[in-house]
């Protein structure tokens, strides 16, 4: 058997993450969620709404006082009734948008993948299947939302 070193920290983060998430959905919930690693919004976002999500230091993860939990169902009461079969990623990081005037702030972003999303604005365009809604990690509020494809 291969054994593989961790820090310790990291992956007491990871599984308690992990298992208040899962605790958190009733077991007939159809929609599947996932505690993803960091990674930075798409160039699409960016350019489409001025958003960015910068990767968090282990000293600003510390300081997240709102569990994934209690950030999934903040984030899903923004998002509303959900169709079946929803695809759920959550990531953690620092989220700014340059258009709102939003300093960078340690928050979760909630990804609901397999939603319909209307496009109102400036041009309407079509509609998008994505979206994602940041909340604020020490705070608990939600910050906004927004869908860019």
């Amino acid at each position: 058997m291969k054994k593989v070193h961790t820090a310790k920290p990291a992956s007491v983060l990871v599984v308690s993450a992990a298992l208040s998430l899962g605790l958190s959905a009733p077991a007939w919930a159809s929609s599947k969620v996932a505690l993803s690693p960091y990674a930075p919004f798409p160039h699409a976002a960016l350019t489409a709404v001025g958003a960015a999500f910068a990767r968090p230091t282990h000293a600003q993860v510390a300081g997240a006082r709102v569990s994934v939990s209690r950030a999934y169902a903040v984030a899903h009461t923004q998002a509303g009734n959900l169709p079946k079969g929803v695809k759920v990623t959550m990531r953690l990081g620092l989220f700014s948008d340059a258009m709102q005037g939003k300093a960078a702030a340690l928050s979760y972003a909630v990804t609901f993948d397999g939603v319909d999303v209307p496009s109102y604005g400036p041009t309407a365009g079509p509609g998008g299947h994505e979206l994602v809604v940041i909340v604020n990690a020490k705070t608990g509020r939600s910050i906004e939302a927004f869908s860019y494809r």
